[in-house]
């Protein structure tokens, strides 16, 4: 069941992709710290369509769906329509930490907000508003025409900095050019998101998830009744990755879908064609492991 959970999660944090420059610029803005990176073409209506969806909606006090919902609710009051980027990070205290990264001005709607407060600071290159409205903060701060928005001082000065050693990597440029130029999409950054995963499953052996893969794209589509998955994952350098025992393998046909009972709640299926392969890259993967 906790598996389960875990591949929900990377299914509801899901956003859409564009190939615009403006989007190409804001991923320089990236965080280094970044665990879970969704882009975004439409913001708001994502989350209309993830807050209409009837199983999130049927497990909203669940701890992982609520506390999600707790920490991006400041998104709340900022109305925005145009492509972005919503980061997920962990920090040393083990708090989850988002930042917004768009081209789009940040118009914060706190009319309605009773206790609010704005303030305007300086540090030694950018210029920062920090809000507290009721008993959140947020902290705003622009580079180049693109606006950052984030519930943590360090994770905006993080992303000012537009400094991150994974931007360059083949892995990440090949997650990014899969992925669906229509469809929400997400990309996962595997060695980031055990910290994420830990802090809602505590006791739970989590290092499958990190040692998986090293990047995951999953394209989705959301909708009121369904949340449909489709995507790639990729190693992309020379540590050993589980995924790796399938490099070469190749696929056959499965016919698991056609047999299975119309009343499953559903099914794990995997093919492979050339199992003298897939045994000796368990050995080998076995073999890496044990050094």
């Amino acid at each position: 069941m906790r598996k389960i959970l875990v591949a929900l999660l990377i299914a509801l944090l899901t956003g859409c992709t564009t190939d615009s420059t403006g989007s190409k610029d804001l991923v320089n803005f990236i965080p280094e710290s970044s665990a879970v990176v969704l882009k975004l073409q439409d913001p708001d209506l994502f989350f209309s369509n993830l807050k209409n969806n009837d199983l999130l909606k049927k497990n909203e006090n669940y701890p992982l769906i609520k506390d999600l919902k707790n920490k991006l609710s400041l998104l709340n009051y900022f109305p925005h329509n145009q492509p972005a980027y919503l980061t997920l990070s962990i920090t040393e205290k083990n708090e989850l930490e988002f930042t917004f990264i768009s081209a789009e001005a940040p118009n914060i709607a706190t009319d309605t907000v009773q206790n609010k407060m704005v303030e305007t600071f300086k540090t030694n290159d950018y210029q920062i508003k920090k809000y507290t409205l009721e008993d959140q903060v947020a902290f705003t701060s622009s580079k180049d025409s693109i606006h950052i928005f984030s519930n943590s001082k360090n994770l905006l000065e993080s992303s000012l900095s537009g400094k991150n050693s994974f931007i360059g990597s083949a892995a990440f440029q090949k997650a990014m050019k899969a992925s669906s130029t229509k469809q929400p999409g997400i990309f996962v950054n595997h060695k980031n998101l055990g910290a994420i995963l830990q802090n809602w499953f505590p006791g739970e052996n989590l290092q499958y998830v990190v040692d998986f893969s090293n990047w995951t794209n999953l394209d989705a589509e959301i909708t009121q009744s369904a949340i449909k998955l489709n995507g790639i994952t990729i190693a992309g350098d020379t540590l050993p990755h589980q995924i790796d025992l399938f490099k070469g393998v190749g696929t056959s046909e499965n016919l698991i879908p056609s047999i299975t009972p119309s009343a499953a709640k559903g099914i794990y299926s995997i093919t492979f064609e050339k199992f003298n392969i897939l045994r000796n890259n368990l050995a080998e993967f076995k073999k890496s492991n044990s050094k």
